[in-house]
């Protein structure tokens, strides 16, 4: 059962995505779901084989035209933890 999921709406941010899951897989309790959703119409940098490296990371990509707050929802709708953050 997962308990919480972490939500992190990206664009073109491989270098920090890089250092983000770093420290959030070491710092975590096991019953986390990360998700990652990449609102960028064109892929620009090294975001998805990032992702690829952490097979328990849930990537997302989809083309998301208006903002932010879109691929955060999509996120959201997609989590199944009791808590998202």
């Amino acid at each position: 059962m997962i308990n919480v999921s972490v939500i992190i709406p990206t664009y073109n941010r491989g270098k920090l995505l890089c250092s983000t899951l770093k420290n959030l897989l070491m710092n975590l309790p096991p019953n986390t779901e990360i998700i990652i959703t990449n609102q960028s119409r064109e892929v620009h940098d090294e975001t998805m084989e990032i992702v690829k490296k952490h097979t328990d990371v849930i990537y997302y990509y989809k083309i998301f035209i208006r903002c932010l707050p879109h691929a955060r929802n999509y996120g959201i709708s997609k989590a199944t933890g009791n808590i998202i953050t």
